[in-house]
């Protein structure tokens, strides 16, 4: 059992237990607690191009060593940090803003760090390892931020990512008023989270549908039922428009009005859809 002070502040506290003829099998509890981040800045600033203003870290770590196999856990907590950029370190890393995505609603940021390895092996570095890890964690946290936020209000990453509307439909049901709740209260546990929502539409499988679907409003109110096949359909369009020698689609376009229209009525059913949504967000905010 070994205890040291760290810089007048900080603490560690490191366990191990082995056996000395055999180091090979290993048991190593290690703690640090409130450990003055800004005292690593002259590391910081020189690997990453940041200097930390402010914020503590508490570690802790269990690691077996089990015939020169490592099983390493590491709980990495860094509380109330806030960082400056100062210049182009070794490694370019977004460390501001991957430090503000990874804040909790408490202002902590809270990793776990596995690390697993073969201590026989010359080329394997624990803290090589334990540091990959963070700077992957880093880069993907930079590249894909929803995965980080959805931990703020306990969703799956995906109802952040995609909303999903089937046409018809055009007013937000209940599934997509859950989604929209659940961005609208990560935007007020995030100060400063700003999130943009934009409209993507596969365009010409959207016209099929709207086309599709004004035919078949227009054999409902001429025969007073839906059509039960398609081939209906092709039979009704053919007969409305006196003629079957063209293609059904264009047959369809023709007994609508042409291009035009149909481009009208894809643009109104898209617009009515983004109008509905937006009109959801401000009667909640």
């Amino acid at each position: 059992n070994s205890q040291m002070l760290l810089n007048n502040r900080g603490s560690l506290n490191a366990q191990i237990g082995f056996n000395p003829s055999d180091p090979l099998y290993t048991n190593l509890d290690l703690e640090v607690k409130n450990f003055l981040l800004s005292d690593l800045n002259i590391y910081s600033t020189y690997y990453t191009g940041h200097s930390v203003i402010q914020g503590d870290m508490f570690y802790y770590s269990h690691s077996t060593i089990t015939n020169g196999d490592i099983a390493s856990e590491n709980k990495l907590v860094i509380k109330d940090v806030s960082v400056n950029s100062n210049k182009k370190g070794l490694v370019t890393l977004p460390l501001k803003f991957v430090i503000y995505i990874l804040k909790d609603k408490n202002g902590d940021i809270d990793l776990d760090v596995p690390v697993r390895g073969d201590l026989k092996n010359p080329e394997i570095d624990v803290w090589k390892i334990v540091w990959t890890t963070i700077k992957k964690l880093i880069f993907n946290t930079a590249d894909n931020p929803v995965k980080s936020l959805a931990k703020l209000v306990d969703a799956n990453p995906k109802d952040l990512e995609n909303i999903s509307f089937v046409y018809p439909d055009t007013i937000p049901g209940e599934s997509q008023q859950k989604q929209l709740d659940l961005i609208l209260k990560l935007e007020k546990m995030k100060p400063g989270l700003k999130i943009e929502m934009g409209y993507a539409a596969d365009t010409l499988y959207l016209r099929e549908l709207v086309l599709n679907q004004k035919i078949a409003d227009l054999y409902t109110r001429k025969t007073q039922k839906k059509a039960s096949n398609e081939k209906e359909i092709e039979t009704f369009v053919y007969s409305e428009i006196q003629s079957d020698t063209l293609k059904i689609e264009d047959a369809k376009l023709l007994l609508i009005g042409g291009e035009n229209s149909l481009d009208s009525l894809t643009h109104l059913y898209s617009k009515s859809l983004k109008t509905n949504v937006s009109r959801y967000i401000i009667d909640k905010e």
